[in-house]
């Protein structure tokens, strides 16, 4: 993803060794952390004892094989797998876990066989910690969430006007709470939400899993999510486990609907968009019958593949340190889509008609850009960077969006190659969106592209110009120009008021969103957004101004990211003065 290699380094030093158990979130019934293991000498193969002060009623973890379960569901027993059975004396290796227990959660310890105990500040760690409130983490608070925002400067030098971290913990919970499939069982912060289309499938393939979109999984707005929610894996300071499990949640659907033995095939969207728009109740009521419309080698769809394809690469790279083997299925599955999307040409709004009503598409060079690139940076075979200058276009695009990756593609050649023509390409779809440039703006301060979704078209320029500061293009009138977007949205506006539901003490109420309209709040879904006079109405029928959705947030949520990674390397310019 972009700005990858760049934000590395803040995760090495955020993620570093914590010693004994981490307990980082809880939720009625439940709690997730990590456990770290520091063997004091170099060991090939291990076991290690988690204990807790009283039994779980259900223990689960990765990387690592539950071998037994003693005194109760107290101690439970667990080795290696074939990927960390080598350890290097003084080498510390991170694990995360949920535990399912009624109440507060135990206190736990790990104990590895073997080893000079060391009071808790080795390889046997023995204490449990809990998160610090105010550490410098991005993760799905558990905890009570700060809705105030925050005007105290950090640790690291820089001042954030509104709390950008915060913000984008509540954007991780709207994912959650996007969720489809089998939900109970597994580590769920949004209890209101359950299992909902779980006997989604074709021709015997489980379907099930994956995001709505709004109501409905469609491929190009959970690709381009995928690929925002890699980037905050990235930058996932202190505790990428978390992050990592809401990615899987869309990873996974799309490894599924990515692999066939013999016939590749891509699913664009599972469900009818015509009768699953019609429907207006929970999605866990909701049991009609969901056909999956595909592309494959004969409706042909590069742009939905190659989409596909970038976001499993960036993901490969983020899962290698974390689990190799499934970094390693994730690369195989896109590089085999790479073959099947490049040797089947074609876009899918015109191969397959029933999908022309929803998010329609006219061109795949740009996807299949991406893809080229990604698999370069994860590969190294240099037959994709070929292939990613091949399909380049120089286009000045209309907006990045779902439907249109073409400054992306830019911007991932110039990172990769740094060559000139590439960063002008940049320059000027930045340039192009802000204030005398042709894009209108309202008079607090917003760019205004389209009035469907002002908020989306918003935050997905405030990331494109972040990504671009990152890499090295445009500096800080890059960041404050993304500042003022992000900040409106965040209450510098005519109504001091957040977009974003669950930020501040001032958001919208009434989001169109079927889930969410029993009672519920949607935490972290960004709406629409205001007219082109910073006119807004918190109407839940008004689905211009106050429809959420996946790609929504998913620029938002990107450029959230890389204001907070600036932030915490004292690089965050100051705030720009709010119009209103």
């Amino acid at each position: 993803m972009i700005i990858f290699t760049y934000l590395l380094a803040i995760l090495s030093v955020a993620n570093g060794a914590t010693q004994g158990v981490k307990i980082t979130q809880t939720w009625n019934g439940g709690f997730h952390g990590t456990f770290t293991i520091v063997p004091d000498h170099t060991v090939n193969g291990w076991k290690a004892h988690f204990k807790c002060d009283r039994g779980l009623d259900k223990f689960e973890t990765w990387n690592a094989n539950i071998v037994s379960k003693l005194n109760g569901n107290t101690d439970f027993v667990l080795t290696n797998v074939a990927g960390n059975a080598h350890i290097q004396g003084g080498q510390s290796v991170d694990f995360a876990f949920n535990g399912f227990v009624s109440g507060n959660p135990p206190t736990c310890t790990i104990t590895l066989e073997g080893q000079t105990p060391s009071g808790g500040n080795g390889g046997t760690g023995s204490h449990t910690t809990q998160s610090p409130k105010n550490s410098a983490m991005v993760s799905v608070a558990m905890n009570p969430v700060t809705n105030a925002p925050s005007h105290q400067g950090g640790a690291h030098g820089s001042h954030m006007k509104y709390d950008y971290a915060e913000a984008l913990k509540l954007s991780m919970l709207f994912y959650y709470a996007q969720r489809s499939g089998r939900i109970s069982g597994t580590f769920n912060p949004v209890p209101w939400r359950g299992d909902s289309a779980v006997n989604d499938g074709d021709a015997g393939h489980d379907l099930s899993g994956g995001w709505y979109d709004a109501v409905v999984s469609f491929n190009p707005v959970v690709v381009i999510a995928v690929r925002s929610i890699d980037l905050v894996v990235v930058i996932a300071m202190g505790d990428i486990d978390t992050v990592v499990i809401i990615a899987v949640v869309g990873i996974d659907p799309v490894v599924v609907m990515a692999v066939r033995s013999i016939d590749p095939v891509v699913v664009r969207v599972v469900g009818d968009g015509h009768k699953d728009h019609a429907y207006w109740g929970p999605p866990e009521n909701m049991h009609m019958w969901r056909p999956a419309l595909k592309v494959d080698a004969g409706h042909a769809g590069s742009d939905v593949a190659g989409g596909t394809v970038a976001a499993l690469a960036s993901a490969a790279v983020i899962w290698k340190q974390k689990d190799a083997a499934y970094s390693a299925r994730l690369l195989s599955v896109a590089k085999s889509l790479y073959e099947f999307a490049n040797a089947h040409r074609g876009v899918y709004t015109q191969t397959v008609s029933a999908s022309k009503d929803f998010y329609g598409s006219d061109n795949y060079r740009d996807e299949m850009c991406t893809a080229a690139a990604e698999l370069y940076r994860a590969t190294k075979d240099a037959k994709y960077l070929n292939d990613a200058k091949g399909f380049y276009q120089a286009d000045l695009p209309w907006s990045y969006n779902w439907g249109d990756k073409t400054v992306m593609c830019q911007l991932l050649l110039f990172e990769i190659t740094k060559e000139a023509k590439y960063r002008q390409n940049v320059e000027a779809f930045v340039t192009s969106w802000m204030p005398g440039h042709g894009v209108p703006y309202t008079p607090c301060g917003l760019m205004f592209r389209n009035e469907w979704g002002a908020n989306r078209y918003a935050g997905n320029g405030a990331f494109i110009a972040v990504a671009a500061a990152a890499a090295g293009i445009g500096g800080d009138s890059y960041l404050k120009w993304a500042m003022t977007q992000m900040n409106y949205m965040l209450g510098d506006n005519n109504y001091h008021m957040s977009y974003e539901i669950g930020f501040g003490s001032k958001y919208p109420q009434h989001p169109h969103h079927r889930g969410a309209s029993f009672g519920h709040v949607l935490k972290g879904g960004l709406v629409g957004g205001p007219g082109q006079h910073d006119d807004y109405v918190d109407k839940q029928d008004d689905y211009v101004k106050n429809e959420v959705a996946c790609d929504y947030n998913a620029g938002f949520h990107s450029a959230l990211a890389g204001l907070y990674h600036f932030y915490v390397n004292n690089r965050l310019p100051p705030a720009p003065p709010s119009k209103c």
